[in-house]
Parts: structure tokens; C-alpha cells; sequence
């Protein structure tokens, strides 16, 4: 989780968590490490709202889809 809150704290958004782009690096002590940020985007939430669904169909919240 401080991957991730250390991108949000740089205002970047990955778009497409998932299993597959988090990997677990043993030998700096099992630390997580987000990949593959083909879809991130630098983001302003004061100034702007993502509108655009984003992200693999499978993992895709309901909601998101509709």
C-alpha cells in the first residue's frame, strides 16, 4: 500500500491494478512493487475528474462498466 500512496502523493494514477502488476522482491526483504504503468496518468484531483473507464475488463468494478 505505500507503493501505491507514494504514486497517488506524486498525483499518479496506474489505471489498471491487478494481481498480474504487483510483484513481491525477495531479496530487498519481500517488498511490493507496482509494474507495468502503461495506463497511469498524472492527475489533479482539485482540478479534474477521471471520466474514462480504464483497466482489464476482468477487474473492472461493475459499476465502473454500467
Amino acid at each position: 500500500m505505500q507503493a501505491l500512496a507514494y504514486c497517488h502523493d506524486l498525483g499518479i494514477v496506474h489505471r489498471d491494478l491487478k494481481p498480474e502488476n504487483a510483484l513481491i522482491d525477495k531479496e530487498m526483504n519481500n517488498t511490493l512493487k507496482i509494474i507495468d504503468f502503461g495506463t497511469a496518468v498524472k492527475f489533479d484531483k482539485e482540478k479534474e475528474l477521471l471520466k474514462t473507464p480504464h483497466g482489464t475488463s476482468y477487474y473492472i468494478a461493475p459499476e465502473v462498466i454500467a
